[in-house]
């Protein structure tokens, strides 16, 4: 089971988490005690030296949650994510990244209003090959920053 472990620190983890917890029966309670578990098993066992969670995407505006019922999942979603946010600021070297949504339709739509919808996959729940690249695109941005940073840690 050793050998599987990586011979070095890992420099960064991102971790997109949260949706199914969303649309499960999963407790603020026990959410919480699942990102500090992560936390400890990414910085303790792999060495990680930054990690980045990603923010929960605006489940409510999912096409494929019909109303009212989206409104719930949404606040739940909204709930989870404050969450993960304090979780987040209370460790060295654990980063909360707001996925900016809004900036994706803005710039999609060149200033126009847009269906939301084109940033879901066809089953109207995942993300589409847009919303995708828009994601990887401030992932990028996010990540280049951190390491680039005076704080970001160079012993490598």
């Amino acid at each position: 089971m050793s050998s599987l472990l990586p011979d070095q620190p890992i420099d960064v983890m991102l971790l997109s988490v949260g949706v199914n917890d969303t649309t499960s029966n999963v407790s603020v309670h026990q959410w919480q005690q699942q990102i500090e578990d992560t936390i400890d098993i990414a910085q303790r066992k792999f060495g990680v030296r930054e990690l980045i969670f990603l923010s929960l995407p605006p489940m409510a505006q999912m096409p494929a949650i019909p109303s009212p019922l989206n409104n719930f999942v949404g606040a739940k979603a909204s709930i989870l994510d404050e969450i993960l946010q304090k979780v987040c600021a209370a460790h060295d070297g654990v980063n909360y990244m707001a996925t900016d949504f809004a900036r994706m339709i803005s710039e999609h739509g060149n200033g126009q209003p847009i269906d939301i919808a084109v940033m879901f996959a066809s089953d109207g729940f995942h993300p589409s090959s847009l919303m995708y690249g828009y994601w990887a695109q401030q992932i990028v941005e996010n990540m280049t920053q951190l390491l680039d940073s005076p704080t970001a840690q160079t012993d490598c």
